[in-house]
């Protein structure tokens, strides 16, 4: 019989670290709650699981021991680039964003289209945003070495898989209520309203842009491609 350590102790600590993790405001947070006040529920939702996806390879990775692997310097800073860009493009689209958010059935059929057509890049969307961002491997392999430590995750592949798992679940849960609690504001927000709170993204995303782009700029001084021009 496998032990009930193997599975439901790691199972309870990823779900809740899971959903933990997910709460702190930032880039994909934002742009989860600004899409579903202005489109509904699925496509911010999409995001959030993307978002989930690039979290569980790096509990994946943070559980099997190859933080080193990722912090090498070259690594390190394609990564930061991906989220840069990103974060740094989407930010742009936010703060000069012109068009106004209406209830005619035309506005509402367009949405509904480009929802249909183009949902997967949402999903997308929140899987580079955090896949680019190395302070996620930092927290999880932080997490890591603490569930190991209190013997909440053991060695073997069943309770790392399952910790794993419950990290998926505890993700994607907050994703689930943050998305489906903010788009029950889809069409009460005016307008107007609606159009600041978008600008207000944008910057936010912009300024999280700016802190990346710093972060690039010191990776790539330690990266070997570019001492190799140097």
């Amino acid at each position: 019989m496998i032990p009930a350590t193997d599975f439901i102790t790691p199972g309870l600590a990823g779900l809740v670290s899971g959903y933990l993790v997910s709460i702190p405001v930032g880039p994909v947070n934002v742009t989860v709650m600004n899409e579903a006040l202005s489109r509904g529920f699925l496509r911010p939702f999409l995001i959030g699981v993307g978002a989930v996806t690039a979290e569980a390879i790096y509990c994946g990775l943070a559980l099997a021991g190859f933080q080193s692997v990722l912090a090498l310097p070259t690594v390190h800073a394609v990564m930061v680039l991906v989220s840069f860009l990103v974060v740094t493009v989407l930010g742009f689209k936010y703060l000069l964003m012109q068009k106004q958010f209406g209830d005619s059935a035309a506005l509402r059929m367009e949405q509904q289209l480009e929802e249909k057509l183009h949902l997967h890049r949402g999903y997308w969307l929140g899987f580079g945003m955090t896949f680019g961002n190395p302070f996620i491997l930092l927290v999880w392999g932080m997490l890591a070495a603490v569930l190991f430590e209190h013997g909440w995750v053991v060695s073997r592949g069943l309770s790392k898989l399952a910790m794993v798992g419950g990290m998926i679940s505890g993700g994607t849960l907050w994703f689930l209520t943050l998305s489906w609690a903010t788009s029950r504001g889809h069409h009460r927000v005016s307008p107007r309203t609606l159009h600041v709170l978008t600008r207000v993204s944008g910057a936010f995303l912009l300024a999280a842009g700016v802190l990346l782009g710093a972060k690039l700029v010191q990776a790539m001084a330690h990266s070997d491609l570019f001492q190799r021009f140097h």
